[in-house]
């Protein structure tokens, strides 16, 4: 197991901003991410003007920083959110970030009020001396512009920042300790086969290159989505997002064979689709059929979803109007052809021809179209051989179809396709 030492070493401080910010757009809590030690790793979001005149005062000041420690202490012994309120009034939670049973940092989030129910209090030492600052008519006036909540609202935005930064926690770790794995793996080939070695790097780089395309991007948008229908209602549509969004995390987690079965890609693609609907409505439709007897026909990992995301971000929308994806599995002879259709706007012919000849530079790198399809075909052709790969058919204006055959008869390469 790779030593770990605080979130700052396995996770990208700014990612972890982002993703604070956004929250804390969305349930309206002040938050901050804070490691073991109880040291500050991102900057506050949204935090009030109460609380920024309490830690003005180096009494209050002192008061808060104790505050944060007992409920950091506390939430850590219950290994769960613990909610509470602060010597001022106003309802905070401690969240714990936990990987395998270590503490590795904690969200510190709240500085609102809450109606029609009471937390219990943090009880600290030399509160009374602050009672001056807390009874002045600055501080009452501000404190009464602090966001009003209710419990349902405080609790829901609890679970919710709980589990997020939970899976964000183990994705990280994961990564990290498979980079680090792969690199010794790399090693010890490299001094058996220099020349087979350099050929696995590129293509493990490849892999990568794809999933950081679909997680950190798309895992934004999203956010993105929770928060605008947070605005507009209160739990169904949500939570339908967010229980999809978190399969399709556990799907990019939990990878650990070296194929899949082309059955798990159409789950994944699915939820994709389920969740690019709740973001775009009636501006997007899409179908699904599929030859069920098909199903647990092996594949490389990570090969469909692209594909429908290349769709509609590059097929449909690049046209400004609404679209429609289809999806479907069949057979033909002794292959099973997964097929995914837009009509959209059609495919360059420069794209195409940059696909089959693996040109990275003839791709538009800027909005990254090509790129991931560049990857899936040398998948494609390294997994049965060079006569494999994408198949494309497209019609300016009108549609774009890609192919891919899978050899029923087996065929694959021994090679792994989890980067």
């Amino acid at each position: 197991m790779v030593e770990l030492t605080s979130l700052s070493d396995i996770v990208d401080l700014q990612v972890l901003q982002d993703m604070q910010d956004s929250f804390s757009d969305i349930t309206k809590l002040a938050m901050i991410i804070v490691d073991y030690q109880g040291s500050p790793i991102t900057n506050y979001s949204n935090f009030t003007p109460h609380c920024k005149y309490l830690r003005s005062r180096e009494k209050c000041r002192e008061l808060c920083f104790e505050s944060d420690a007992v409920s950091g202490a506390k939430a850590t012994r219950k290994s769960a959110p613990y909610i509470f309120t602060c010597y001022s009034g106003l309802v905070d939670i401690s969240i714990p970030i936990i990987f395998e049973r270590k503490m590795m940092g904690y969200i510190l989030a709240g500085q609102v009020r809450v109606k029609d129910h009471k937390y219990c209090e943090n009880v600290l030492e030399g509160k009374e001396d602050a009672q001056g600052i807390l009874n002045s008519p600055e501080r009452k006036k501000l404190f009464q512009e602090t966001p009003v909540l209710t419990k349902e609202e405080v609790e829901r935005a609890s679970k919710m920042i709980h589990v997020f930064c939970n899976y964000i926690v183990e994705m990280a770790v994961s990564k990290s300790s498979q980079r680090k794995l792969t690199e010794r793996n790399q090693q010890l080939r490299k001094e058996m086969q220099e020349k087979l070695e350099m050929e696995k790097i590129l293509r493990e780089s490849e892999v990568k290159i794809l999933k950081s395309q679909v997680n950190p991007h798309f895992f934004f948008n999203i956010l993105n989505n929770i928060k605008n229908l947070a605005l507009i209602e209160e739990a169904p549509k949500t939570t339908e997002m967010i229980f999809t969004f978190t399969d399709m995390l556990r799907y990019t987690m939990g990878i650990s064979k070296k194929f899949v079965t082309i059955g798990d890609e159409i789950d994944y693609a699915r939820s994709y689709l389920q969740i690019q609907k709740m973001r775009f409505g009636d501006n997007l439709t899409y179908t699904i059929q599929i030859d069920e007897n098909l199903l647990g026909t092996p594949c490389p990992y990570l090969i469909v979803q692209p594909l429908v995301a290349n769709a509609i971000d590059h097929g449909i929308f690049e046209s400004k109007s609404s679209g429609h994806v289809s999806l479907r599995l069949y057979q033909e002879g002794d292959r099973a052809i997964l097929e995914v259709e837009d009509n959209g706007v059609g495919m360059k012919q420069e794209t195409i021809d940059s696909v089959f000849a693996s040109k990275l530079e003839a791709v538009d790198s800027e909005r990254g179209m090509g790129i991931g399809l560049i990857n899936i075909h040398r998948r494609l052709q390294y997994a049965y051989g060079p006569s494999w790969g994408l198949n494309f058919a497209s019609k300016k204006n009108s549609f774009t179809r890609v192919q891919i055959g899978l050899d029923l008869n087996g065929g694959l390469n021994d090679y792994d396709f989890i980067s």
